[in-house]
């Protein structure tokens, strides 16, 4: 089952930043991504708000026609830990 994180943001000193869209996108833009990691750890949290730290694989430019929708890359997941059992 592929597991996608939607309107994420880079947090901490040093983290990527994150832009979507073909040309890029505005400062503090909200990207998604497609997550690399296993399903008893990520099923748990569908739904929550969560903190992930991994590692990102940006999508190459050569595929940034895939549109504004289009996964901005892959993150490979190390940790999940959940901040709120909501989504904004």
């Amino acid at each position: 089952m592929p597991f996608m994180l939607s309107n994420a943001s880079a947090a901490g000193a040093g983290a990527p930043v994150a832009t979507s869209g073909a040309a890029g996108a505005a400062a503090g833009a909200k990207a998604s991504y497609r997550l690399d990691g296993t399903e008893s750890t990520l099923t748990p949290h569908v739904g929550h708000k969560v903190e992930i730290t991994g590692t990102l694989e940006e999508r190459p430019a050569s595929s940034a026609a895939g549109g504004a929708n289009a996964p901005a890359g892959t993150l490979k997941v190390d940790s999940v830990k959940m901040v709120s059992t909501t989504c904004p």
